[in-house]
């Protein structure tokens, strides 16, 4: 959950992106359901909080 943490701050203060886009990500990911350990692992293999922060602002931009 910390890397959540992590991610979440960094758009918030980084991205300054708004509380409401925010948590449309957090609802896609679906956070909060089953095992969180497995799903992290899953998705985001190698993944850092730059890359996935330049994928969501990609999504951002497309929009």
């Amino acid at each position: 959950m910390r890397f959540v943490n992590k991610l979440v701050y960094y758009l918030i203060f980084n991205c300054h992106l708004e509380p409401s886009k925010i948590i449309k990500f957090w609802a896609v990911c679906k956070l909060g359901e089953g095992d969180y350990l497995q799903l992290k692992e899953k998705l985001f293999a190698e993944e850092t909080v730059a890359s996935l922060y330049a994928k969501v602002k990609e999504y951002q931009d497309e929009a």
